[in-house]
């Protein structure tokens, strides 16, 4: 595969990307090609690891580097972070999901679920079954997160954020509960 032979432009030239899909010479677009990031961070962190980049670079740029070629990595491979650094692109300022009160009627189906939760038989199979639930819940969500770059509506891809998170948050008291 040509990845094996990806040389980052931009290492020798400086300055280091901002956007992370720059840093590893990918387009800006979801979902991300995780074999290509997978290849070209082994690629790129054994270029940029203080132990062996190259002796013309100083160790604090080394370490800057390093670090963030391991930030935009983390980044990409969360379907979620990746998701809502394109809407910031996107939307810019606009994008806000910290911001937005999700409907009422969305938030009442969160505390049914949260009380689902509690009364759950703790069960292997009843915390499968509803894990899987959440999960499907989440994917639904990050389809209509990246169908909704394209519409350029910055509220309606904030509700949907902030209807992840509360899913996120469902997800972990779950797995809390039958920890």
């Amino acid at each position: 595969m040509c990845s094996n032979y990806w040389e980052p432009d931009w290492l020798a030239k400086g300055p280091i990307p901002k956007s992370p899909f720059q840093i590893f010479g990918l387009p800006s677009e979801y979902p991300v090609n995780r074999e290509l990031i997978e290849a070209r961070y082994r690629r790129l962190s054994m270029m940029v690891h203080p132990d062996f980049a190259d002796k013309n670079l100083d160790r604090e740029t080394v370490l800057k580097i390093s670090s963030e070629v391991n930030s935009a990595y983390r980044l990409l491979r969360s379907p979620i972070q990746t998701l809502l650094f394109l809407a910031s692109e996107v939307f810019g300022p606009q994008f806000n999901p910290a911001a937005t009160k999700p409907k009422p009627e969305f938030l009442m189906q969160m505390m049914e679920k949260m009380e689902e939760i509690e009364e759950m038989d703790p069960t292997t199979e009843a915390y499968l079954n509803f894990k899987k639930q959440i999960q499907e819940e989440q994917n639904s969500l990050l389809d209509k997160i990246q169908a909704g770059l394209h519409l350029v509506d910055a509220e309606s891809v904030s509700n949907l954020v902030a209807e992840f998170n509360y899913f996120e948050r469902l997800r972990l008291n779950l797995e809390g509960r039958f920890a």
